[in-house]
């Protein structure tokens, strides 16, 4: 099957050879392709030593490497660590580490989800103290006061498609948009006095990026943003799978982590919301027409449903 539009796989082989030199004695060497899309390429290997999962990040994610070297050495107990990177190819090894807390949890209950806002919060909170580190990384950075310029900036973007592409974003569709973010904006700077500040962001936080520990991967699209922003798809998952109980539960642990859960609330939410932003930006960042309109359907609630409660929502 020939590859996704806008994968390459002229890389293949210098992968190949890389992985081999990991395990120069190893009798098994056994390399199959899992899945290859866009924004990432995955292949499983198979050594004496065990199995092994190789990812290789679209070249506007590779930042990811700098990013987990610093997070491998203030928050090492809640992060996945790699087994060998290549930060210049963009390629990262770690040991398979069994089923995602995302199956794990459907079995188990809720209560992975309340683990795994615990241990982000931990690793927010250690990032911050090498925040001048997190931004010559390069991560793109996210302010919530300037959400409704970044936000029109990729909507220009959508606007600019053909109208026959699915995730074509329309005039009016903008213009509400907009407004909508305008209107979280300003909710936000009557809350912004209570929030711990910039920080780091995820900004794909579902029980698929989280290993039992808890440990967390996946940390291509992370930004620098409010730290609380990350938790929007893990109180959406939450709320579909058990409920709006669970949900609440586990905002309520998370920002227990920060302060009193009742001054935090609003902030929580606000960012929750507005974290729409930077989630458009990871598609859009990716520059692929046929890409978006390939995930329409998970592209385009971000901007159509803007300002809804995340209970309300139909895409994380």
């Amino acid at each position: 099957m020939a590859p996704p539009g806008g994968v390459s796989t002229d890389w293949h082989d210098r992968a190949r050879l890389w992985l081999r030199e990991l395990f120069p004695g190893s009798r098994t060497f056994d390399v199959r392709v899992y899945r290859e899309r866009a924004w990432a390429t995955n292949w499983v290997l198979t050594v004496d030593e065990g199995v092994f999962w190789f990812k290789r990040g679209h070249e506007s994610l590779r930042q990811e490497v700098a990013l987990l070297a610093v997070l491998q050495r203030v928050a090492p107990e809640h992060v996945l660590a790699p087994r060998a990177v290549d930060g210049e190819q963009g390629w990262i090894l770690t040991r398979d580490q069994g089923p995602t807390l995302a199956a794990i949890a459907r079995q188990e209950g809720p209560q992975h989800y309340c683990a795994t806002s615990v241990a982000l919060a931990a690793t927010q909170q250690a990032a911050a103290t090498s925040f001048g580190e997190l931004q010559l990384v390069g991560l793109p950075r996210f302010d919530p006061v300037r959400a409704v310029t970044l936000l029109d900036e990729m909507l220009a973007w959508f606007h600019a498609l053909p109208s026959t592409n699915p995730a074509n974003v329309t005039v009016s569709v903008r213009r509400t948009a907009t407004a909508a973010a305008s209107a979280l904006v300003e909710r936000w700077v009557a809350v912004a006095k209570r929030d711990p500040g910039m920080g780091l962001d995820h900004n794909d936080l579902h029980l698929g990026n989280v290993f039992r520990g808890p440990l967390i991967s996946d940390w291509g699209d992370a930004v620098v943003g409010h730290p609380f922003s990350s938790l929007r798809p893990v109180v959406f998952a939450t709320g579909k799978v058990f409920g709006d109980e669970a949900a609440t539960l586990v905002r309520t642990t998370y920002l227990k982590q920060w302060g009193d859960p009742v001054e935090l609330r609003e902030t929580l939410e606000v960012a929750m919301q507005l974290a729409a932003v930077q989630r458009l930006y990871a598609w859009c960042r990716l520059g692929s027409a046929d890409l978006v309109a390939e995930y329409a359907e998970y592209v385009l609630p971000l901007v159509m449903e803007l300002g809804r409660d995340i209970a309300d929502l139909t895409s994380p």
